[in-house]
């Protein structure tokens, strides 16, 4: 029972991500769900941790200062901007989503900028408290505060960057 707020989260994500794929401007997402295994968007750790420094690494020589590395959010923010219902109860209250960007190989097609998402424990905003990051398992589940690098440990990509899916109204996009 724990888990069925987190499930839900990672559930409307999943409903949001289709929409901004599949469907048109100002059309809304209908019809079932037909992509929600966790599978499809595990990131390896190791690989996350890369685009994460080369994101750092590339806010430094641009700004010449350190970046914002991640953001800590409470988990009712994040439903209540998708508009589930907030009594729900969830093991985790906070996520954090961490930015990076993954430059090209050459035969990388899947490059550029990045939004890594993973479970957050212990944090406390009002306290100034971090928390610690949950990092997943293979089938998307907690492998642990401190699991380690290896190749069964994972972390959330969940990414659907503007330009290409911008908000055809927003006052936030910039002309």
């Amino acid at each position: 029972m724990k888990n069925s707020g987190f499930s839900i989260v990672l559930i409307a994500c999943f409903i949001a991500m289709a929409s901004c794929h599949n469907n048109q401007p100002g059309q809304a997402a209908t019809g079932p769900l037909k992509d929600t295994a966790v599978s499809k968007v595990l990131c390896p750790l190791t690989t996350a941790q890369n685009d994460i420094a080369y994101f750092d690494s590339l806010c430094q020589q641009t700004l010449g200062s350190d970046p914002i590395k991640a953001y800590t959010i409470r988990a009712v923010d994040l439903v209540t901007a998708l508009g589930i219902d907030t009594t729900y109860t969830s093991e985790y209250q906070y996520i954090r989503v961490y930015l990076g960007y993954r430059r090209s190989n050459g035969m990388n097609k899947d490059t550029g900028f990045k939004l890594y998402i993973v479970p957050v424990e212990g944090a406390n905003l009002a306290n100034h408290v971090g928390g610690y990051d949950i990092i997943l398992d293979s089938v998307g589940k907690s492998a642990g505060k401190n699991p380690g690098s290896g190749n069964s440990t994972f972390v959330l990509d969940l990414n659907a960057p503007c330009p290409n899916t911008c908000a055809t109204n927003s006052p936030l996009n910039p002309s």
